[in-house]
């Protein structure tokens, strides 16, 4: 069980390191292609497919996480496939319509000069067939085919985005609308084939469900479903709103900052992604198992007090060489982004606790008290971040802007653990977690404000020793043992 965890990790951080390679190899080529103000519209468009994505897939992949482990025979968990397959299809193509006509509109207020309408019914097909790849992943995720999914996905973008700079040196004008078209074609091959896998393959039967029998389960899949999608639409504006209070006060340079930091944060949060989706089947397993729960409370604190040693000693080890990093990312002008993005590695690591205490809430299918969490964590981080910024408490500005959304990541996790405790009281680490990320907290406080860089290394040493001390414990050979 936990070779199998640690295996498919593996895979699945591969594939987002590849799946972020891609985009940061096409975006000079499309960017050259579509010019300043073409590739500006392209971003926007960017940002809406991601939000469409979030309002057509949010609730059923949470349906499809949550069930497929519930359904106890091959022939449950495939009826519950085809019936949120139904939903992404066709109910999901109406509602990538409606958001393609309110993009439109909103378009004609944002920007000087609109596109032709062609280009939103191109883009309206591109989120359609994006999304149903999408599905396909999230299946072959919970039914644990790692390789098949790192195959899938990295073939899938990669192609459909050849595919889209191919359109765009084949054909000169109408460039944004010929992207979409060949992009949206690249993304319908990998829909057909994913549907041929998921249906022929994996799961073989050829059981036949009404439309009547697809709506009546979607309807009990979306009570579940639909209360999380106010915390997913929150982490979705989590994700933008720290730019946006941001761009309100922060300077020129002050902003610059702050985005090469994100950037360079942005590789923890690669590799925590990569293992996220390997617990998600994993703990979901755990969740629908006949075990006590004083058994699966050892095995997910076992899991929780690891990961934790895990990426706390691996982001510090980045925040140790930030010098020589920051001077790869942004060169000499973004020194001082070294002092910021530990913190927001940080945020990303605290966050990432939340897939451990929202587990209550799932089991016992009270998934709107992990949105609250997450809605009030979110407003939170935007308050404290515009009131540290505004007050000008850090000589770097931006710091502002990320202990804003430290604070909220730690009182988003705060509140879900209350939440699924109330529900699924499991003993948790919560003393020996809490010291070994507040050491790190300490660690970078004293090596940047109290300028202690030139003993950093051997700060480093002593901070892993103190984690690896609070990480492990001596029953914890036998539990490995019973998890391998």
């Amino acid at each position: 069980m936990l070779r199998k965890f640690i295996g498919h990790s593996s895979l699945y951080v591969l594939a987002r390191i590849i799946g972020s390679i891609i985009p940061f190899i096409a975006v000079p080529l499309i960017a050259r292609e579509l010019g300043v103000e073409l590739f500006g519209r392209y971003d926007f468009f960017l940002v809406a497919a991601s939000f469409a994505q979030i309002l057509i897939g949010g609730s059923s992949s949470a349906a499809l996480n949550f069930f497929y482990y519930e359904k106890n025979t091959e022939h449950e968990r495939e009826i519950l496939v085809k019936s949120l397959s139904f939903w992404n299809i066709f109910p999901g193509a109406i509602i990538s319509f409606l958001i393609t006509l309110f993009i439109y509109i909103i378009s004609g207020y944002l920007f000087d000069k609109q596109l032709e309408y062609n280009t939103y019914i191109a883009f309206a097909f591109l989120i359609i067939f994006q999304q149903y790849c999408l599905y396909v992943v999230g299946v072959l995720r919970i039914a644990e085919k790692a390789l098949i999914l790192l195959l899938y996905q990295v073939l899938s973008n990669g192609i459909a985005t050849g595919f889209g700079i191919l359109g765009l040196i084949l054909v000169d004008t109408n460039t944004v609308m010929i992207f979409f078209i060949f992009s949206a074609f690249g993304y319908l091959i990998f829909s057909i084939l994913g549907h041929y896998y998921i249906f022929r393959i994996l799961h073989k039967s050829k059981t036949k469900i009404s439309y009547t029998k697809c709506i009546s389960l979607w309807k009990d899949q979306q009570r579940f479903g639909l209360p999380m999608m106010p915390g997913l639409l929150a982490e979705y504006g989590l994700s933008f709103a720290d730019r946006f209070v941001g761009s309100f006060f922060l300077s020129g340079y002050e902003y610059g900052l702050y985005a090469i930091a994100a950037r360079i944060a942005s590789i923890a949060q690669i590799g925590i992604q990569g293992v996220s989706f390997a617990f998600l089947p994993f703990s979901m397993k755990l969740i629908h198992s006949d075990e006590e729960d004083s058994s699966v409370s050892l095995k997910l604190d076992l899991i929780w007090r690891y990961l934790s040693f895990f990426y706390l000693s691996l982001i510090s080890g980045a925040f140790i060489f930030a010098d020589k990093i920051t001077e790869v990312f942004g060169g000499s002008l973004f020194s001082d982004a070294k002092y910021i993005f530990p913190f927001l590695m940080l945020s990303y690591v605290i966050y990432s606790y939340t897939y451990f205490s929202y587990l209550g809430t799932l089991k016992f299918k009270k998934t709107g008290y992990f949105s609250f969490a997450v809605l009030i964590g979110c407003i939170v981080t935007i308050c404290m971040s515009a009131v540290f910024m505004s007050s000008h408490l850090f000589s770097i500005n931006s710091l502002g802007n990320v202990i804003g959304r430290l604070v909220g990541a730690g009182l988003t996790l705060i509140l879900s653990f209350y939440f699924s405790q109330l529900f699924w009281p499991l003993k948790w680490s919560f003393i020996r977690v809490f010291i070994q990320t507040f050491l790190f907290f300490l660690l970078i406080l004293v090596v940047t404000i109290m300028s202690f860089e030139s003993i950093s290394y051997y700060l480093f040493i002593f901070f892993v020793i103190v984690l690896s001390t609070l990480s492990f414990k001596r029953k914890d050979v036998d539990l490995f043992r019973s998890l391998i």
